[in-house]
């Protein structure tokens, strides 16, 4: 979750851990991508016809990614969790990144959290670039 003066980080219900965004480095994010930008819906589709086909649960689960957290006092690999298997589509992935950089090196950018339709224009322009 982010606000204006932090970066919030859970894993699972109640670990709840927060980052000052002036003392965050750099945050990287790894999640496998997609140029195919409906991989979401493919690979649900395909493990759907599989679990009828052999008639029970496959237990196909996706690998979780990471955000690789800098700060001033550390360096953190994160688990996300990952809620389908395939990639995420590649351009999101990059304006994703774009904004995390943006607000990690940009102070008054996160003025934009307090502003949602602001940051979804702000969104919208650096995906566009990509």
């Amino acid at each position: 979750m982010l606000d204006p003066g932090f970066l919030h980080y859970r894993n699972g219900p109640d670990a709840l851990e927060s980052y000052d965004w002036d003392g965050i480095i750099s945050a990287k994010i790894d999640l496998p991508s997609s140029r195919f930008k409906y991989s979401a819906a493919l690979s649900g589709s395909l493990l759907s016809l599989l679990t009828i086909f052999i008639q029970d649960d496959p237990n196909i689960d996706p690998a979780d990614g990471s955000v690789t957290l800098t700060t001033s006092d550390e360096t953190s690999t994160l688990p996300v969790a990952r809620h389908h298997i395939g990639g995420y589509w590649s351009k999101t992935l990059t304006a994703t990144q774009r904004l995390v950089d943006r607000l990690v090196d940009d102070a008054p950018s996160r003025l934009l959290l307090d502003r949602p339709e602001e940051l979804l224009r702000s969104i919208k322009s650096l995906g566009s670039r990509s």
